[in-house]
This record gives structure tokens, C-alpha cells and sequence, in this order.
């Protein structure tokens, strides 16, 4: 009983994970589900767009804010499991944190950034991790940080990509994407772009 258990948290695991992957093959549609996943845990986000640093202008791929809290998030899509984030990743970014100190997501006091993340949908090299914690540089991945791990949170939140589906042909997937339908909630609220798109 308990082997078939965890069998089948593991396969839930697997296909969850197979799935992100499938977000691909650029990495915007997941920039955009991430972006769900941060309106779950009520933040205000915008997708893309620029922030003027102290030196130069950066392209951001997320900012998010709340009453409470806001930050900004680098998204590092790969397309297989084998490619982590690396040491020169997580300093590029640390870099860009270091120049938009002091810089705010939007008009309002409470959008003046508090965090910089590095996300990914795979992991981060231990080199990425050491530096990070060593200078405060949050990290977000697939199995880091522990308990709080970007598996954890997408269950948490039962945000489960459209690709997870195994009925639908890669084609089909695509498809849905392209039409901004990201997560499998989206067809139970408007089911009728399922009929739209011949599906």
C-alpha cells in the first residue's frame, strides 16, 4: 500500500515536471505561468516591460507586488531536465538587483522592490545556490528551497499546466497556448475555446 503511494506521488511528480517542459519551446508561456502562480499568492503581477536602474534600463520578465511585499523575477526556462541555472546565472542577476536597488514596480509606496528571484523550471547548480544565500539573491526552482520548492507551490495552488493533459496531441497544446490558455482551470471556466479550436 505505501510503495503504490508513493509510486503514484512520484508518477504526479514525473508528469508535473514533463509538463512544464512542455511549456516550451521559447520561454514566455512560462514567464506567463508563473505569473499565475504569483496572482495565486496575491500579488499583482506585470509580464515584461523595463525598469530604469541606476545605470542602465533592464528588461524584466515579471514584477509582482502586494501590500506587503514586492519583487521582481528573472525566469530561466530549459527544455530539458539535464540543464541547470548556473554560478553566472544567479551573478547576472545579482548584478541587475544591485543596480535597481532603491527602484519601484509601480507609483505606489508599497511597490518599492524588496526582492530580486531567480526562477527556473529545472534546478541550480550548487556554485548558484552558495552564492546566492551568500548574497541574500532569492532562488525559486523545481526542487530548491526546501518545502517551498516551485512543485510545492504549483500543487499548493492546483495551478496545473494545460500540457499536463496527456489526451491532447503536442499540436493541440500549442494551440492552446498560443491562445493564452495556460492552465487546465482556464478550459473549465471557457470551455468553448476548446470548440473554437476544433478540439
Amino acid at each position: 500500500g505505501v510503495q503504490i503511494a508513493r509510486a503514484q506521488v512520484n508518477e504526479q511528480r514525473y508528469s508535473l515536471r514533463r509538463a512544464l517542459f512542455g511549456l516550451g519551446p521559447t520561454g514566455f508561456p512560462f514567464e506567463r505561468y508563473l505569473a499565475e502562480l504569483f496572482v495565486a499568492e496575491g500579488y499583482e503581477v506585470k509580464v515584461g516591460g523595463y525598469l530604469h536602474g541606476k545605470c542602465v534600463r533592464h528588461e524584466i520578465d515579471i514584477a509582482a507586488y502586494r501590500a506587503d511585499h514586492a519583487f521582481v523575477a528573472e525566469a530561466k526556462f530549459h527544455s530539458r531536465p539535464d540543464i541547470k541555472s548556473d554560478l553566472q546565472t544567479v551573478m547576472y542577476a545579482h548584478a541587475r538587483e544591485l543596480d535597481l536597488v532603491g527602484k519601484y514596480i509601480c507609483a505606489d509606496d508599497t511597490c518599492g522592490i524588496n526582492d530580486f528571484f531567480v526562477v527556473t523550471n529545472t534546478k541550480f547548480t550548487t556554485h548558484a545556490r552558495r552564492y546566492a544565500a551568500c548574497v541574500s539573491l532569492k532562488l525559486l526552482s523545481w526542487d530548491f528551497p526546501v518545502r517551498n520548492t516551485l512543485y510545492d507551490r504549483i500543487r499548493q495552488h492546483r495551478l496545473y499546466p494545460i500540457t499536463v493533459l496527456q489526451e491532447l496531441t503536442k499540436s493541440q497544446k500549442q494551440q492552446l497556448i498560443s491562445k493564452h490558455i495556460l492552465l487546465c482551470r482556464d478550459v473549465l471556466e471557457a470551455p468553448r475555446v476548446l470548440t473554437r479550436l476544433k478540439l
